[in-house]
């Protein structure tokens, strides 16, 4: 056999347990298994696990793969190195490979913010696919951005009151920052929580829906093609929420407001935007509504 065909080959055998290091050479975690292009029937990215103890209460997380991971398949090691630097994916590069341009965190932002402020206006299919390829888009490079401290520090910033000079000099003190650093990530823009819910609940609308258009025997005819858009279910799975934040959820706002109306739409946000709990939503929404969340006061007494 000659070797030297197939020096660019590897098997998907290798792959799995290889250690992923970031620039700075700390370990982040292992390969757990590969997404394969249905259209090209390459390698899309790795699905990295870590965390967790012997594969147990392991998160997951997608590595790009071809674009920014360097080094496997070297003879003399199975580490792979996270490329591109934190900046780039937030501000975008140029792939060296290809000499195409790839899209940063920042520009995917601000298109989903000037096109869709409101997702739950969309109903143009042409529209349902823009939104799909765009947050499809913005999944895929959120879950790269969280292997950086930087972006754990840009989420944890969102949550303080900059008015709690206080709750802001910890912050400082805790990630290191100077007063110049903390006005830089003021300056990015990043959607909030909810926003964020809104747009997972209408990604997986639109997924749904277009299950059910194919699905149906009297299916009307698109001039619209999908094969194109790749739903990153694996993605939004990586982020998937359990009854148990749910139910915290709950009783935590429950303190906060006695209006059910107002808690019932919290709760729906947060459900539609969960593929596992989607078909939960009406069950859950009965409990709140016949029960005296009061008299039970937390999640232990649901159990």
């Amino acid at each position: 056999m000659d070797n030297s065909a197939h020096a660019s080959l590897v098997s998907s055998d290798d792959v799995d347990g290889t250690d992923v290091y970031g620039n700075d050479g700390a370990h982040i975690g292992t390969i757990d298994h590969l997404m394969i292009d249905k259209q090209s029937g390459r390698v899309a990215y790795a699905v990295m696990g870590f965390g967790g103890f012997l594969g147990l209460g392991e998160d997951h997380h997608p590595v790009p793969w071809g674009k920014a991971i360097t080094l496997f398949g070297n003879a003399n090691t199975k580490n792979v190195v996270l490329e591109k630097s934190y900046s780039e994916y937030m501000e975008g590069f140029t792939d060296q490979t290809t000499g195409e341009a790839r899209r940063g965190f920042v520009d995917v932002v601000r298109e989903l913010e000037e096109r869709f402020p409101d997702p739950s206006t969309i109903e143009k299919e042409a529209d349902k696919k823009a939104f799909a390829k765009l947050f499809g888009e913005y999944l895929r490079v959120e879950n790269i951005l969280q292997n950086y401290d930087e972006f754990s520090s840009l989420r944890e910033l969102q949550e303080i009151d900059e008015s709690d000079a206080e709750a802001v000099r910890a912050f400082k003190e805790r990630h290191h920052l100077s007063d110049d650093e903390i006005d830089e990530l003021k300056s990015i823009e990043m959607p909030a929580d909810r926003k964020v819910q809104d747009y997972r609940s209408t990604y997986n609308d639109i997924r749904d829906w277009l299950r059910r258009e194919k699905a149906s025997a009297e299916q009307v005819e698109s001039t619209i093609d999908w094969d194109d858009v790749v739903f990153e279910v694996d993605l939004l799975e990586s982020q998937e929420i359990n009854l148990d934040y749910i139910l915290e959820l709950i009783f935590e706002h429950n303190k906060k407001t006695k209006s059910k109306s107002e808690l019932v739409g919290e709760v729906r946000r947060v459900i539609r935007a969960s593929i596992g709990n989607r078909a939960k939503e009406s069950l859950i929404v009965d409990f709140i509504n016949q029960t005296n969340l009061d008299e039970l006061g937390d999640k232990a007494g649901v159990i």
